[in-house]
């Protein structure tokens, strides 16, 4: 018998080998398909691919649930050779049912979404097991961290005073409001000035308007350690030495160049007619901007302001050098608080204060990305395909 399906609708269908290369009439369409010669192109065994595959996505579950747990309860010797020996085993044993199935480029696709299935679950694994693990060490001992680093700790043995330490001797109340301070005014004034300047370079033709985009542009090259010494003398020439002030207009100029660049593309990608329908019914350039191309900008102006908070929030080391003087005690921001926590006590390192000075840091961050996410990359492909 020779199986295949209508070439019209799909429905299954079966000849007799005598009929190959003859037509035949599709019993649910009635149309007039050709009877193929040679194998079927329907597989006999429809079962054995998802069969396979659902056998190597569990071995490699279990082996990943294998080494997590061995790495939880402190096991020295991780997954061991076992595991690994029969996810190979699973790999041959596989491709070998595949193969023998004589379909193998169909089944090969199969077997390759199940792959990376599997592929992208570990990537899961690896992301979000340091996190998990930097949450329940945060309520550990130091003794328990060195002794039994990956253990999970005692429900019994909680040490939530972590917390209170990181808060109250690190003085992490204040360097909090000094880093929601400096975020805050840093996102503001990035929006606001990096979208007029690239609204200007965008939709306004005048010379030398490609240079000074290029000019901006030029600093997305240059890294910002390599500037770092004269940029400390000009501050001190300035006297915004250990000041917020002076640490927010670094910021400001250190991310205005990424911000001009992708409101630039976004702005290009926006229809002039808006534009112009704005100055024919009475708007000035600024109204128009302001009312019309600005709120149209929204999706890229969002996008910006997410990667200029989680930017600012944990940079530490423009913030160390610029406030390290005598003064620079209060006006510290949280990645230096955290700095100063790892010495305490005749610099002795209270590694479970330090670690749950880590969840504090990170909660903010990671609050901000799980509910703007979607617009990171709306943002970005919007003018991207447009422009």
């Amino acid at each position: 018998m020779i199986r295949y399906k209508c070439q019209n609708c799909g429905t299954p269908m079966e000849s007799s080998e005598s009929l190959a290369g003859e037509t035949e009439t599709c019993p649910a369409c009635e149309f007039q398909n050709t009877v193929p010669v040679g194998p079927s192109n329907v597989s006999e065994h429809p079962g054995r691919v998802a069969k396979y595959g659902l056998a190597l996505a569990a071995c490699v579950g279990i082996y990943l649930a294998y080494a997590v747990i061995g790495a939880l309860l402190g096991w020295r010797h991780g997954g061991g050779i076992l595991p690994i020996m029969l996810l190979l085993a699973t790999l041959g044993a596989t491709w070998h049912g595949i193969t023998r199935t004589g379909h193998a480029t169909r089944h090969v696709k199969n077997l390759t979404r199940s792959l990376t299935y599997v592929v992208l679950l570990s990537y899961l694994v690896i992301v979000v097991y340091p996190m998990f693990w930097l949450l329940y060490t945060s309520v550990k001992s130091d003794r328990a961290i060195f002794l039994e680093p990956f253990a999970l700790p005692r429900l019994d043995d909680l040490h939530w005073e972590n917390f209170i330490g990181a808060w109250t001797r690190a003085h992490f109340d204040l360097h909090f409001f000094n880093s929601v301070v400096i975020t805050v005014a840093t996102v503001a004034l990035t929006l606001l000035l990096a979208s007029m300047a690239a609204y200007a370079l965008a939709r306004f033709v005048f010379k030398g308007a490609k240079p000074l985009l290029f000019y901006f542009l030029a600093g997305l090259m240059i890294p910002g350690q390599l500037a770092i010494v004269p940029l400390f003398f000009q501050m001190k020439a300035f006297g915004l030495l250990d000041s917020r002030f002076g640490l927010l207009v670094v910021y400001v100029a250190g991310n205005m160049p990424f911000s001009i660049f992708v409101l630039a593309g976004f702005f290009k990608s926006l229809p002039s007619s808006l534009h112009e329908a704005a100055l024919i019914a009475g708007a000035g350039e600024f109204r128009a901007f302001w009312s019309i191309m600005l709120p149209l900008a929204r999706p890229a102006m969002i996008t910006v302001g997410i990667f200029t908070f989680l930017g600012t929030w944990s940079e530490f080391f423009t913030a160390f050098i610029l406030l390290s003087g005598e003064g620079s005690a209060r006006v510290g921001t949280l990645p230096l608080a955290l700095a100063n926590l790892t010495i305490a006590s005749q610099y002795r390192v209270s590694w479970g204060m330090a670690f749950a000075g880590l969840v504090l840091l990170m909660v903010p961050v990671l609050l901000v990305y799980i509910l703007l996410q979607r617009r990171i990359t709306k943002g970005i492909t919007i003018g991207a395909i447009k422009g």
